[in-house]
């Protein structure tokens, strides 16, 4: 599966829009509902209408995405409380639709300006079954606000799940970086490809499991030549690897000379000798210095070891 930085991600999303005609507005509808549907999951052992959610939102897309999921959530029965960081006027176009439906539901949504309101986002999240995390997303870089950071410190010492839409915030979406805090997330749902930042350290500390949905990105648009970055995972890997017929035998399969070890250094020719067979060579055989011959053999077992004065 192929990374993406967070620029490039914007470069597929705008094509999605722009090119193939695919609403913004039904990419976010798409994500919201992921969003929803893991963080049941994350509560499976909890009856759905006991479930009870917090949820962070910001006035971007990633907090656009809150709002959808927290119709979502909201329709199936799920307790929902929604708090909103940031200025109203900055909503964006999709955020502000999916905001104004959550208006008329009535749905619980508390906008954090006063001490009060901050009270109130921890005695809620104390009560909550899991937190959704959908309020920095993949744009932020450099350091974050001081509501923002106070907002992020106060889940992060909440004990309660915490599920990350697309990145968790504070975390750099193209380097990993972590510039002041981010949000230690149980799990991250991310949209079309994972990004950089969920794979690179020190953002990778943060992410806890990753979850990766395409929301309806034509795969034209996933799989573009100029993403070089590449995830090696098993469809990676079963792509790669040669087949082999059903009556092979070990030398027929590749056969393999490594010269290695020097006294005290017999473990690296252990090692490099042993993985030739991992990688799937049929006979791996190990020279090294008559000396050592004892102890290298005595180490391998299917490599064959050779010794030389």
């Amino acid at each position: 599966m192929k990374i993406a930085s967070a620029e490039q991600m914007r470069q597929i999303d705008t094509e999605a829009i722009n090119h193939f005609g695919i609403p913004e507005i039904a990419l976010m509808e798409n994500a919201g509902h992921e969003v929803a549907k893991e963080a049941m999951r994350l509560c499976e052992d909890i009856p759905t209408d006991r479930q009870s959610f917090c949820i962070l939102t910001g006035c971007g897309n990633n907090g656009g995405d809150g709002f959808v999921a927290a119709r979502h959530l909201m329709n199936s029965g799920a307790k929902v409380k929604i708090f909103l960081l940031g200025n109203t006027e900055h909503f964006t176009p999709s955020a502000k639709i999916n905001y104004d439906v959550l208006v008329n539901m009535q749905a619980e949504i508390y906008h954090i300006i006063s001490e009060r309101d901050w009270n109130r986002l921890q005695i809620s999240i104390t009560f909550s079954d899991c937190i959704i995390d959908a309020l920095l997303g993949t744009g932020i870089h450099g350091q974050l606000r001081e509501d923002a950071k106070k907002c992020i410190q106060i889940v992060n010492t909440s004990n309660r799940p915490v599920l990350s839409v697309d990145i968790p915030s504070g975390v750099n979406a193209s380097t990993g970086a972590v510039e002041s805090d981010a949000i230690f997330a149980t799990a991250t749902i991310t949209f079309g490809l994972p990004k950089i930042g969920l794979i690179m350290y020190p953002g990778c500390k943060h992410t806890g499991d990753i979850i990766v949905k395409t929301i309806g990105i034509p795969n034209s648009l996933l799989a573009k030549d100029d993403i070089k970055q590449e995830a090696i995972d098993k469809n990676f890997v079963k792509a790669h690897l040669a087949s082999r017929a059903d009556d092979v035998y070990k030398g027929s399969c590749g056969k393999v000379l490594v010269v290695a070890g020097s006294t005290g250094y017999t473990g690296a020719a252990c090692l490099s000798s042993q993985a030739v067979l991992k990688i799937g060579a049929g006979i791996s055989t190990l020279i090294s210095a008559e000396s050592l011959y004892d102890i290298l053999s005595m180490k391998n077992t299917e490599v064959m070891v050779k010794p030389l004065p």
